[in-house]
Formats: structure tokens, sequence, C-alpha cells
């Protein structure tokens, strides 16, 4: 009986050691699965973040790009304009602003100020027409506006003829007087015009406060950039109709 019971107690021993050894593999094995699948995982996690990257950085550049070309053609606008009106390029950004508070817009303003400056060159040229009629029934005279516009200076003359406006009492009267002065953009402007001077004035200033309005340096490089992407564009078309000129054979033939 000795030998058995021996046996079994050193059967029973070198089965608990075994054991042992083969909870240890698992514990490794499992180690090892836990550790590639981390590794997985994080290999995963940063090609994500790679992309991600990679796809925030086309958004900014995509931002930026709209942000430069989207200010640039809203420069090239106020520097064209200015220059064909013959008015301040600060006065018209601003006033575009005191027409867009009053409820107008600025294709509405720009509309009646080309109607305004031409009334008042063929009133100054023939001194009469109905530009200067208006000025007239307004208790103004032609040089009262054409005084201002001489330099530039679009909104003293939109305060000046809103004094004018506000003090005339005929409604029928101020609504002719904008019709002549304004076309048919008159109506329209016709809250910006009751401002009058002061509140013309405080409406641009509120404008300037924002920041919005460029100065004459910067509305500079925006234009040129403008017409040099134009330039581009058709230097890019004249090659598509040089291809186009020379393929036109083949194609019909």
């Amino acid at each position: 009986m000795a030998t058995p019971i021996r046996e079994l107690v050193i059967s029973v021993a070198v089965e608990a050691d075994t054991s042992g050894f083969r909870q240890l593999d698992d514990a490794q094995e499992k180690s090892t699965t836990g550790a590639g699948a981390m590794s997985v995982a994080l290999g995963t996690l940063a090609a994500d973040l790679v992309k991600a990257g990679i796809e925030a950085a086309k958004a900014g550049a995509a931002f930026v790009a709209d942000l430069v070309f989207g200010t640039a053609a809203a420069a090239d606008s106020v520097a064209k304009t200015s220059k064909q009106l013959g008015i301040t390029t600060e006065g018209l950004q601003r006033l575009r602003g005191a027409a867009a508070l009053s409820g107008g817009d600025t294709a509405t303003l720009d509309k009646g100020i080309r109607t305004l400056t031409k009334g008042l060159a063929d009133a100054a040229e023939k001194g009469t027409g109905p530009a200067a009629d208006a000025l007239s029934a307004l208790g103004l005279e032609v040089a009262d506006i054409d005084s201002l516009l001489v330099n530039g200076d679009i909104e003293g003359a939109i305060g000046v003829i809103g004094d004018a406006f506000n003090a005339t009492g005929e409604s029928a009267q101020k609504n002719a007087a904008l019709l002549k002065l304004f076309g048919g953009a008159g109506s329209k402007l016709r809250p910006l015009i009751e401002e009058g001077s002061a509140g013309v004035e405080a409406l641009g200033d509120a404008i300037t406060a924002t920041g919005s309005v460029i100065d004459d340096e910067a509305l500079g490089q925006f234009e040129a950039m403008v017409d040099a992407n134009f330039l581009l564009d058709e230097q890019m078309r004249g090659i598509k109709n040089t291809v186009a000129t020379a393929l036109a054979p083949a194609v019909t033939d």
C-alpha cells in the first residue's frame, strides 16, 4: 500500500505542477492575444486620426480659400463700382451697409446712385432736367448736392437730400422727387432717405464699427487678385479654344 500511496502523492504533485505551467501558458497566450488586439486597435485608431487630420486640413484649406476669394469678390465689386459712380470706397461701403440696415439692398442702392449721379450731371450741364426739378421741389439747388458729389461724398449727399425730404410736407411731391432723383429705386430707398443726415451717418458709423469697411490699399490688392484670376481663366479658355480649333477638322471629317 505504501508504494501506491507514494506514487499517488507524486502524481498529484506533478499534476499540480503541470497545472501551474498550463495556467502560465494560458495567461501568456491571453496576454499575447490581448496585446495583439490592442496593437491592431491602436493601429486602426492611428489611421483614423490621420484620416481625420487630412480631412480637417482639407476643410480648413477650403474654408480659407472660400474666405479669401469671397472677400476678394466683394472688395472687387466695391472698388470697381466706386470708380464707375465717382464716389469714395468708404462712403459706398458705409452706405451699402446703411441701406441694408434700413431694409434695402446693395443692387437697389447702386441703381439709385447711378440714376442720381447721371441726373445731376445732366442738370449741371443743362441747368434743367428731372433731377433739377426734384431738388427744387425739395428746396435744394443742384449745387448743394453736386458740391458733395464732386468730392465723392455720396453719404453726405444722401443725408442732405434726406433732411430736405423730411422737411417737405406734401407726400405726393416727396414721392415724385424720389422717382426723379433715384428712378425706380426711389421707393425702396425711402427708409434710408428718411433717416436724414444724422441717421445715415449713425448707420454708417455702426457699419464701420463692425470692421467690415475695407481700406483703399486692401481693396486695391483684392482687385488686382481678382483681375489676375480672371486673366488666368481667360488664358485657360484660350488654350482650350486653340486645341478645339486644331481638332475640329479631324472630328468633322
